[in-house]
Protein backbone atom coordinates (compact mmCIF):
# COMPACT_ATOMS: atom_id res chain seq x y z
CA UNK A 1 0.00 0.00 0.00
CA UNK A 2 1.35 3.73 -1.04
CA UNK A 3 2.51 5.47 2.16
CA UNK A 4 0.17 8.41 2.80
CA UNK A 5 2.74 10.98 3.48
CA UNK A 6 6.06 10.83 1.81
CA UNK A 7 8.17 13.68 4.05
CA UNK A 8 7.83 14.75 7.61
CA UNK A 9 6.93 18.16 6.69
CA UNK A 10 3.42 17.00 4.46
CA UNK A 11 2.82 14.87 7.89
CA UNK A 12 3.22 17.88 9.87
CA UNK A 13 0.82 19.74 7.48
CA UNK A 14 -1.72 17.31 7.34
CA UNK A 15 -5.41 17.07 8.79
CA UNK A 16 -4.13 13.28 10.36
CA UNK A 17 -1.41 15.54 12.48
CA UNK A 18 -3.77 17.66 13.64
CA UNK A 19 -6.74 15.32 14.40
CA UNK A 20 -6.06 11.83 14.31
CA UNK A 21 -3.12 12.12 16.32
CA UNK A 22 -4.94 13.95 19.17
CA UNK A 23 -8.02 11.38 18.62
CA UNK A 24 -8.24 9.32 22.23
CA UNK A 25 -9.88 6.11 22.04
CA UNK A 26 -12.80 5.46 24.49
CA UNK A 27 -12.81 2.80 27.20
CA UNK A 28 -15.94 3.20 29.06
CA UNK A 29 -17.63 -0.07 28.92
CA UNK A 30 -20.47 1.33 30.29
CA UNK A 31 -23.16 2.91 27.86
CA UNK A 32 -25.71 4.42 29.97
CA UNK A 33 -25.06 7.46 32.46
CA UNK A 34 -25.45 6.73 35.96
CA UNK A 35 -25.87 8.94 39.16
CA UNK A 36 -23.42 7.64 42.76
CA UNK A 37 -26.84 7.66 44.59
CA UNK A 38 -27.75 4.96 41.66
CA UNK A 39 -24.51 3.16 41.88
CA UNK A 40 -24.58 2.77 45.36
CA UNK A 41 -28.01 1.12 45.31
CA UNK A 42 -26.90 -1.60 42.44
CA UNK A 43 -23.90 -1.93 44.55
CA UNK A 44 -26.21 -2.73 47.57
CA UNK A 45 -28.70 -4.83 45.42
CA UNK A 46 -25.94 -7.09 44.23
CA UNK A 47 -24.44 -7.93 47.42
CA UNK A 48 -27.50 -8.61 49.06
CA UNK A 49 -29.40 -10.21 46.35
CA UNK A 50 -26.04 -11.93 43.87
CA UNK A 51 -26.92 -15.33 43.21
CA UNK A 52 -25.90 -16.82 39.90
CA UNK A 53 -25.23 -13.55 37.95
CA UNK A 54 -21.59 -13.43 39.19
CA UNK A 55 -21.07 -16.92 38.24
CA UNK A 56 -22.78 -16.60 35.03
CA UNK A 57 -20.18 -13.65 34.20
CA UNK A 58 -17.12 -15.82 35.24
CA UNK A 59 -18.13 -17.93 32.85
CA UNK A 60 -18.25 -15.71 30.01
CA UNK A 61 -15.67 -13.62 30.89
CA UNK A 62 -13.00 -14.79 28.66
CA UNK A 63 -15.52 -14.34 25.61
CA UNK A 64 -17.16 -11.14 26.86
CA UNK A 65 -14.74 -8.91 28.93
CA UNK A 66 -17.33 -5.80 29.98
CA UNK A 67 -20.01 -8.55 30.82
CA UNK A 68 -20.59 -7.22 33.87
CA UNK A 69 -20.64 -3.75 32.52
CA UNK A 70 -24.14 -4.61 30.26
CA UNK A 71 -25.67 -6.30 33.33
CA UNK A 72 -25.25 -2.60 34.82
CA UNK A 73 -26.24 -0.99 32.20
CA UNK A 74 -30.06 -3.06 31.66
CA UNK A 75 -30.16 -2.68 35.35
CA UNK A 76 -30.13 1.30 34.69
CA UNK A 77 -32.61 1.09 31.99
CA UNK A 78 -35.02 -0.39 33.98
CA UNK A 79 -34.28 1.16 37.23
CA UNK A 80 -33.43 4.89 36.98
CA UNK A 81 -35.91 7.45 35.97
CA UNK A 82 -33.61 9.36 33.99
CA UNK A 83 -32.21 6.79 31.40
CA UNK A 84 -29.45 8.86 28.92
CA UNK A 85 -26.95 7.33 26.96
CA UNK A 86 -23.27 8.33 26.63
CA UNK A 87 -21.87 9.65 23.70
CA UNK A 88 -20.26 7.25 21.42
CA UNK A 89 -16.71 8.59 21.59
CA UNK A 90 -15.75 7.80 25.20
CA UNK A 91 -17.12 3.88 24.47
CA UNK A 92 -14.76 0.98 23.81
CA UNK A 93 -15.79 -1.08 20.61
CA UNK A 94 -17.25 -3.37 22.42
CA UNK A 95 -19.61 -1.10 24.37
CA UNK A 96 -20.12 0.84 21.03
CA UNK A 97 -21.03 -2.18 18.61
CA UNK A 98 -22.34 -4.94 20.64
CA UNK A 99 -23.67 -3.53 24.27
CA UNK A 100 -25.38 -0.97 22.83
CA UNK A 101 -27.04 -2.58 20.08
CA UNK A 102 -28.40 -5.47 22.99
CA UNK A 103 -29.54 -2.54 24.73
CA UNK A 104 -31.48 -0.61 22.40
CA UNK A 105 -32.81 -3.41 21.25
CA UNK A 106 -34.39 -4.24 24.81
CA UNK A 107 -35.28 -0.81 25.19
CA UNK A 108 -37.68 -0.16 21.67
CA UNK A 109 -39.11 -3.67 22.74
CA UNK A 110 -42.92 -4.06 22.87
CA UNK A 111 -42.22 -5.23 26.39
CA UNK A 112 -39.99 -2.85 27.69
CA UNK A 113 -42.53 -0.01 28.91
CA UNK A 114 -44.22 -2.34 30.95
CA UNK A 115 -41.21 -3.73 32.57
CA UNK A 116 -40.64 -0.02 33.36
CA UNK A 117 -43.26 0.20 35.14
CA UNK A 118 -42.93 -2.66 37.36
CA UNK A 119 -39.34 -1.68 37.90
CA UNK A 120 -38.81 2.50 37.96
CA UNK A 121 -37.48 2.99 41.40
CA UNK A 122 -37.82 -0.43 42.50
CA UNK A 123 -34.66 -2.44 43.33
CA UNK A 124 -35.65 -5.75 43.91
CA UNK A 125 -37.74 -6.43 40.32
CA UNK A 126 -35.24 -4.17 38.74
CA UNK A 127 -32.69 -6.70 39.69
CA UNK A 128 -34.62 -10.08 39.17
CA UNK A 129 -35.87 -8.67 35.97
CA UNK A 130 -31.99 -7.78 35.15
CA UNK A 131 -30.41 -11.06 35.96
CA UNK A 132 -32.95 -13.33 34.12
CA UNK A 133 -32.48 -11.21 31.08
CA UNK A 134 -28.60 -11.57 31.63
CA UNK A 135 -29.12 -15.26 32.17
CA UNK A 136 -31.17 -15.41 28.52
CA UNK A 137 -28.20 -13.03 27.20
CA UNK A 138 -25.65 -15.59 28.40
CA UNK A 139 -27.13 -18.46 27.12
CA UNK A 140 -27.43 -17.28 23.88
CA UNK A 141 -23.63 -15.26 23.85
CA UNK A 142 -22.61 -17.83 21.53
CA UNK A 143 -25.23 -16.69 18.75
CA UNK A 144 -25.22 -13.00 19.44
CA UNK A 145 -20.99 -12.78 19.00
CA UNK A 146 -21.72 -15.26 15.73
CA UNK A 147 -23.87 -12.66 14.83
CA UNK A 148 -21.46 -9.81 14.92
CA UNK A 149 -18.27 -11.13 14.42
CA UNK A 150 -19.33 -12.96 10.81
CA UNK A 151 -17.49 -15.19 9.24
CA UNK A 152 -14.54 -13.29 9.21
CA UNK A 153 -14.48 -12.53 13.03
CA UNK A 154 -15.12 -9.12 12.55
CA UNK A 155 -15.87 -7.88 16.16
CA UNK A 156 -13.00 -9.26 17.51
CA UNK A 157 -10.33 -8.12 15.28
CA UNK A 158 -11.61 -4.66 15.59
CA UNK A 159 -11.41 -4.92 19.85
CA UNK A 160 -7.73 -5.93 19.22
CA UNK A 161 -6.67 -3.49 16.18
CA UNK A 162 -8.11 -0.69 18.44
CA UNK A 163 -6.34 -1.76 21.31
CA UNK A 164 -2.89 -1.94 19.00
CA UNK A 165 -3.90 1.48 17.50
CA UNK A 166 -3.67 3.08 20.49
CA UNK A 167 -0.59 1.72 21.43
CA UNK A 168 0.61 3.16 17.62
CA UNK A 169 -1.01 6.69 18.60
CA UNK A 170 0.98 6.29 22.24
CA UNK A 171 4.30 5.88 20.22
CA UNK A 172 3.77 8.77 18.10
CA UNK A 173 3.44 11.25 20.64
CA UNK A 174 6.16 9.57 22.80
CA UNK A 175 8.30 10.78 19.80
CA UNK A 176 7.11 13.81 18.91
CA UNK A 177 8.03 14.81 22.48
CA UNK A 178 11.29 13.63 22.09
CA UNK A 179 11.74 16.01 18.73
CA UNK A 180 12.85 19.10 18.84
CA UNK A 181 12.22 21.70 16.41
CA UNK A 182 15.23 23.90 16.54
CA UNK A 183 17.85 20.84 15.98
CA UNK A 184 16.86 18.72 13.31
CA UNK A 185 17.57 14.79 13.93
CA UNK A 186 16.61 12.80 10.53
CA UNK A 187 16.30 9.08 12.09
CA UNK A 188 13.84 10.21 14.15
CA UNK A 189 11.88 11.95 11.73
CA UNK A 190 11.77 9.05 9.98
CA UNK A 191 10.91 6.61 12.17
CA UNK A 192 7.95 9.06 13.07
CA UNK A 193 7.27 8.94 9.84
CA UNK A 194 7.19 5.21 9.25
CA UNK A 195 5.12 5.09 12.26
CA UNK A 196 2.63 7.78 11.03
CA UNK A 197 2.19 5.86 7.72
CA UNK A 198 1.39 2.86 9.34
CA UNK A 199 -1.03 4.56 12.07
CA UNK A 200 -2.61 6.02 9.00
CA UNK A 201 -3.65 3.08 7.01
CA UNK A 202 -5.19 1.90 9.93
CA UNK A 203 -7.62 4.20 10.37
CA UNK A 204 -9.11 2.89 7.24
CA UNK A 205 -9.31 -0.32 8.55
CA UNK A 206 -11.20 0.23 11.68
CA UNK A 207 -14.11 2.18 9.96
CA UNK A 208 -14.06 -1.07 7.68
CA UNK A 209 -14.28 -3.18 10.88
CA UNK A 210 -16.91 -0.88 12.55
CA UNK A 211 -19.28 -1.07 8.83
CA UNK A 212 -18.95 -5.50 8.98
CA UNK A 213 -20.10 -5.69 12.59
CA UNK A 214 -23.17 -3.39 11.73
CA UNK A 215 -23.57 -5.23 8.73
CA UNK A 216 -23.63 -8.63 10.21
CA UNK A 217 -26.06 -7.66 12.83
CA UNK A 218 -27.90 -5.91 10.17
CA UNK A 219 -27.78 -9.83 8.25
CA UNK A 220 -28.71 -11.68 11.59
CA UNK A 221 -31.35 -9.15 12.91
CA UNK A 222 -34.06 -11.75 13.08
CA UNK A 223 -31.58 -13.92 15.32
CA UNK A 224 -30.93 -11.54 17.14
CA UNK A 225 -34.45 -9.92 17.82
CA UNK A 226 -35.92 -12.88 18.48
CA UNK A 227 -32.79 -13.91 21.47
CA UNK A 228 -33.47 -10.37 23.01
CA UNK A 229 -37.68 -10.78 22.37
CA UNK A 230 -37.31 -13.71 24.70
CA UNK A 231 -34.52 -12.50 27.23
CA UNK A 232 -37.64 -9.28 27.30
CA UNK A 233 -40.18 -11.65 27.99
CA UNK A 234 -38.44 -13.63 30.35
CA UNK A 235 -37.59 -9.92 32.27
CA UNK A 236 -40.69 -9.00 32.59
CA UNK A 237 -41.84 -12.53 34.07
CA UNK A 238 -39.63 -12.39 36.51
CA UNK A 239 -39.93 -8.66 37.30
CA UNK A 240 -43.67 -9.23 37.68
CA UNK A 241 -43.64 -12.23 39.72
CA UNK A 242 -41.30 -10.17 42.13
CA UNK A 243 -43.41 -7.63 42.39
CA UNK A 244 -46.67 -9.24 43.02
CA UNK A 245 -44.72 -11.76 45.91
CA UNK A 246 -44.07 -8.45 47.64
CA UNK A 247 -47.44 -6.81 47.70
CA UNK A 248 -49.07 -9.90 48.54
CA UNK A 249 -47.36 -10.79 51.56
CA UNK A 250 -44.93 -7.83 52.49
CA UNK A 251 -45.50 -5.99 55.41
CA UNK A 252 -45.82 -2.84 53.32
CA UNK A 253 -46.86 -3.28 50.14
CA UNK A 254 -45.06 -0.33 48.71
CA UNK A 255 -41.41 -1.52 50.40
CA UNK A 256 -39.54 -2.87 47.67
CA UNK A 257 -35.94 -2.78 49.19
CA UNK A 258 -33.28 -5.18 49.64
CA UNK A 259 -33.89 -5.81 53.15
CA UNK A 260 -33.45 -8.88 55.04
CA UNK A 261 -36.98 -9.39 55.34
CA UNK A 262 -37.71 -9.11 51.73
CA UNK A 263 -34.86 -11.34 50.44
CA UNK A 264 -35.95 -13.98 53.43
CA UNK A 265 -40.21 -13.55 51.92
CA UNK A 266 -38.91 -13.95 47.87
CA UNK A 267 -37.22 -17.15 49.14
CA UNK A 268 -39.65 -18.69 51.11
CA UNK A 269 -42.65 -17.80 48.67
CA UNK A 270 -40.73 -18.96 45.59
CA UNK A 271 -40.27 -22.58 47.02
CA UNK A 272 -44.43 -23.15 47.02
CA UNK A 273 -45.89 -23.15 43.71
CA UNK A 274 -49.26 -22.38 45.24
CA UNK A 275 -48.19 -18.94 47.05
CA UNK A 276 -46.84 -17.96 43.58
CA UNK A 277 -50.17 -18.54 42.15
CA UNK A 278 -51.99 -16.85 44.62
CA UNK A 279 -49.50 -14.01 44.60
CA UNK A 280 -50.17 -13.08 40.67
CA UNK A 281 -54.37 -12.26 42.17
CA UNK A 282 -53.17 -11.06 45.27
CA UNK A 283 -50.55 -8.64 44.73
CA UNK A 284 -52.97 -6.85 42.10
CA UNK A 285 -55.74 -6.45 44.53
CA UNK A 286 -53.96 -5.33 47.42
CA UNK A 287 -52.13 -3.14 45.31
CA UNK A 288 -55.76 -1.52 44.28
CA UNK A 289 -56.85 -1.59 48.18
CA UNK A 290 -53.08 0.48 48.64
CA UNK A 291 -53.69 3.16 45.74
CA UNK A 292 -57.57 3.57 46.90
CA UNK A 293 -56.45 4.39 50.60
CA UNK A 294 -53.93 6.50 49.72
CA UNK A 295 -55.83 8.62 47.22
CA UNK A 296 -58.57 8.56 49.74
CA UNK A 297 -59.61 12.42 50.82
CA UNK A 298 -60.61 13.27 54.29
CA UNK A 299 -63.63 16.86 53.96
CA UNK A 300 -64.30 18.44 57.11
CA UNK A 301 -67.76 17.88 58.58
CA UNK A 302 -70.41 20.35 56.37
CA UNK A 303 -68.07 21.38 54.03
CA UNK A 304 -69.73 23.54 51.07
CA UNK A 305 -68.70 22.62 47.73
CA UNK A 306 -71.61 22.50 45.19
CA UNK A 307 -75.24 23.13 44.33
CA UNK A 308 -77.95 20.68 43.99
CA UNK A 309 -81.54 20.67 44.42
CA UNK A 310 -83.44 19.29 47.19
CA UNK A 311 -85.37 20.58 50.40
CA UNK A 312 -83.06 20.90 53.04
CA UNK A 313 -83.84 24.36 54.03
CA UNK A 314 -81.18 24.84 56.53
CA UNK A 315 -79.05 24.56 53.09
CA UNK A 316 -81.25 26.29 50.97
CA UNK A 317 -79.63 29.41 49.14
CA UNK A 318 -80.62 32.75 50.12
CA UNK A 319 -81.99 33.42 46.59
CA UNK A 320 -84.53 31.06 46.75
CA UNK A 321 -86.71 32.39 49.68
CA UNK A 322 -87.15 35.74 47.55
CA UNK A 323 -90.68 34.28 46.80
CA UNK A 324 -91.90 34.18 50.53
CA UNK A 325 -91.53 38.48 50.14
CA UNK A 326 -94.96 38.59 48.73
CA UNK A 327 -98.33 36.70 49.51
CA UNK A 328 -99.32 35.61 46.00
CA UNK A 329 -95.70 33.78 45.47
CA UNK A 330 -95.76 32.10 48.66
CA UNK A 331 -97.27 28.98 46.81
CA UNK A 332 -94.40 28.93 44.16
CA UNK A 333 -92.11 28.21 47.04
CA UNK A 334 -94.13 25.51 48.52
CA UNK A 335 -94.72 23.63 45.03
CA UNK A 336 -90.88 23.82 44.90
CA UNK A 337 -90.39 22.85 48.18
CA UNK A 338 -92.77 19.74 48.04
CA UNK A 339 -90.90 18.31 44.85
CA UNK A 340 -87.64 19.19 46.59
CA UNK A 341 -86.55 21.48 43.54
CA UNK A 342 -84.97 24.43 45.82
CA UNK A 343 -81.77 24.97 44.69
CA UNK A 344 -79.32 24.07 47.77
CA UNK A 345 -75.66 24.02 48.82
CA UNK A 346 -74.30 20.19 48.39
CA UNK A 347 -72.17 18.87 51.10
CA UNK A 348 -69.53 16.42 52.05
CA UNK A 349 -70.78 14.32 55.04
CA UNK A 350 -68.90 11.42 56.47
CA UNK A 351 -71.02 8.91 55.82
CA UNK A 352 -70.62 5.55 58.05
CA UNK A 353 -71.47 2.07 57.11
CA UNK A 354 -71.57 -1.18 58.82
CA UNK A 355 -68.93 -3.30 59.50
CA UNK A 356 -70.44 -6.76 59.77
CA UNK A 357 -68.93 -10.33 60.05
CA UNK A 358 -67.88 -11.51 56.95
CA UNK A 359 -68.01 -15.14 56.09
CA UNK A 360 -66.23 -16.20 53.11
CA UNK A 361 -67.12 -19.64 51.24
CA UNK A 362 -64.08 -20.95 48.97
CA UNK A 363 -64.81 -23.58 46.83
CA UNK A 364 -62.26 -26.51 46.12
CA UNK A 365 -63.62 -28.67 44.19
CA UNK A 366 -61.70 -30.59 41.61
CA UNK A 367 -62.75 -28.01 39.37
CA UNK A 368 -61.11 -25.20 40.41
CA UNK A 369 -57.87 -27.10 39.82
CA UNK A 370 -58.32 -27.64 36.66
CA UNK A 371 -56.14 -24.85 33.73
CA UNK A 372 -53.39 -24.94 36.21
CA UNK A 373 -55.58 -24.01 39.22
CA UNK A 374 -55.97 -20.57 38.52
CA UNK A 375 -59.49 -20.12 39.49
CA UNK A 376 -58.78 -21.44 43.26
CA UNK A 377 -55.94 -19.04 43.53
CA UNK A 378 -58.21 -16.67 42.42
CA UNK A 379 -60.59 -17.81 45.17
CA UNK A 380 -57.61 -17.66 47.96
CA UNK A 381 -56.43 -14.33 46.60
CA UNK A 382 -60.12 -12.88 47.32
CA UNK A 383 -59.87 -14.36 50.29
CA UNK A 384 -56.63 -12.79 51.91
CA UNK A 385 -57.91 -9.58 50.27
CA UNK A 386 -61.11 -9.41 52.17
CA UNK A 387 -59.35 -10.61 55.21
CA UNK A 388 -56.90 -7.25 54.55
CA UNK A 389 -59.68 -4.95 54.32
CA UNK A 390 -61.17 -6.22 57.37
CA UNK A 391 -58.00 -5.76 59.67
CA UNK A 392 -58.11 -2.33 58.31
CA UNK A 393 -61.53 -1.47 59.48
CA UNK A 394 -61.82 -3.07 62.32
Amino acid sequence: MRDAFIDFGKLMQSAFFRDRLKMVFGKENQTLYSRRIEDEIYREVRKDRDGMLSEWEKQVQGKLPGISDLSRDVFQSLFSMNVKEKPEDVLSPMAKKFHRPILRQLMRSPVYPAIRAICEGNELPAYDATEEFMRQIIENLDRLMDAANGPKQSLSVLEKETAKQEERLEQLGELLDRRDPARLDPKLEKKILRLANRTHSKVRQLAALEKMVEDNLLRHQEQVESVLSAAGQAAMEKADETAQILLSWGTDPGNMRPDALNGQLLQKVRQNGQLVKISQYLGRLREMMRVKRKNATVYGRGEKYGLELGNRLRSVISSEFGPLAAPETIPLFLRKYQRGALLQHQQRERVCKGQGDKIVCLDESGSTMQNGGDNAAWGKAVAYALLDITGFHR
